[in-house]
């Protein structure tokens, strides 16, 4: 996912060029770093039946 996010982001950027790379960088790294801090030690997944 992260891997992902930063491909697609970085072939947004070579089109467009805009805003400033250093500017765009510091937003998906705010974006995994603060995106990630809150994770579940042990994630589960709910059964809608229960």
């Amino acid at each position: 996912m992260l891997v992902g996010m930063v491909a697609q982001t970085g072939q947004w950027w070579l089109d467009v060029r805009k805003p400033k790379k250093e500017e765009v960088v510091a937003h998906l790294v705010n974006l995994a770093w603060n995106g990630l801090r809150h994770l579940e030690d042990k994630p589960r997944l709910m059964d809608s039946h229960h």
